[in-house]
């Protein structure tokens, strides 16, 4: 089972409550396990989303003052997660066009009813069902286990830190996850997404390669990973035939 995060950002009290309301009636009519957070700002929600799947879905009031939901998601699309899903929400459905820049999920003129989001939390989780890009994965650190929902398309590469006690290293942008599990297995769930073996202990997202090197690749993040002679050839070409696709993912 998935455990998506939702935020719902709007400077309305009124309006995040009747919203968390409705999603704690869903969550319990469809026996999920998601969890959400309210932010009245659109700045107050920046704090805390940061990263690649923080979120995966935004409930998103367009009238706020100072950054208002438009900008808001524009910042988050283009610097933070271009993944998320995002419902807008307004009382004026003229901003319905101007949301269209930002490619939204669905636009919801309030006052928003129980059966409508309910419908829309449907399509959204039919949405992320069958694309099978998430994947929860049990977060292993000295502190404390906890379920982590990732997207694999924000995954750089996996890396083996552990073998004997079988933890695996996802690597993000700016985060790295321990998780156990065995390079074998996420090869497999992988092998439709251009994820290659390219080093011994190492699985590689080939969307994320900035260019190659002698024996090993430069990343857009600024990492190196090591490549072995026998599969620099094939990745190269896997890479240059698929480079459009890899937009695309």
């Amino acid at each position: 089972m998935l455990n998506l995060r939702i935020a719902i950002c709007d400077d309305d009290k009124i309006y995040r409550e009747n919203i968390t309301s409705f999603l704690s009636s869903y969550l319990v009519a469809r026996d999920d396990n998601f969890t959400y957070a309210e932010f009245a700002s659109g700045e107050e929600l920046l704090k805390s989303f940061r990263h690649p799947g923080d979120f995966h879905i935004l409930f998103l009031d367009i009238e706020m003052s100072v950054m208002d939901g438009l900008k808001t998601a524009e910042h988050i699309k283009s610097a933070i997660d271009s993944h998320v899903f995002i419902v807008f929400i307004s009382n004026y459905p003229q901003y319905m066009q101007d949301s269209f820049r930002v490619h939204p999920y669905y636009y919801l003129v309030k006052p928003i009813t129980r059966e409508r989001l309910f419908s829309i939390m449907d399509e959204i989780v039919r949405e992320i069902n069958s694309q099978h890009l998430f994947y929860t994965i049990i977060q292993k650190d000295d502190e404390e286990k906890k379920e982590v929902t990732i997207d694999i398309r924000d995954i750089r590469y996996i890396d083996v830190a552990d073998g004997n006690r079988g933890i695996l290293r996802f690597h993000f942008f700016d985060e790295t996850i321990q998780a156990r599990g065995t390079l074998a297995d996420w090869a497999e769930k992988l092998k439709d997404y251009h994820f290659i073996s390219c080093y011994r202990g190492i699985l590689l997202n080939l969307a994320f390669i900035h260019y190659f090197k002698k024996h090993s690749v430069m990343l857009d993040s600024g990492e190196t990973v090591p490549l072995s002679r026998s599969c620099e050839k094939e990745l190269r070409q896997t890479f240059l035939n698929n480079i459009v696709d890899f937009k695309k993912l």
